[in-house]
């Protein structure tokens, strides 16, 4: 049986990275910091990664100001992001 049109559930519009958003998502934190999807996850459940509550409440959001600091502070460490730079820049 068909339901009406107002009673399907309406899927949330996936969120697309920007250059003004002041926060990542996971996936996007993931790529920039060179780590793989479950590592990122499982670095943001232990509280190692910086993180806020998405706005939804089923998620993480990472700030991009803490997440650079995050990664200044990991000694030795280029983001995959810094490494597509000095490719670019060569």
């Amino acid at each position: 049986m068909n339901q009406p049109e107002s009673a399907r559930k309406k899927h949330p519009r996936k969120r697309l990275h920007s250059a003004n958003c002041l926060t990542l998502s996971p996936r996007e934190a993931a790529e920039i910091a060179g780590l793989g999807l479950s590592r990122t996850y499982r670095l943001l459940r232990q509280g190692i990664m910086p993180s806020i509550p998405d706005p939804d409440g089923r998620g993480f959001r990472i700030p991009k100001s803490a997440l650079t600091r995050w990664l200044d502070s990991c000694h030795g460490h280029q983001t995959a992001l810094d490494h597509k730079k000095t490719i670019q820049e060569n």
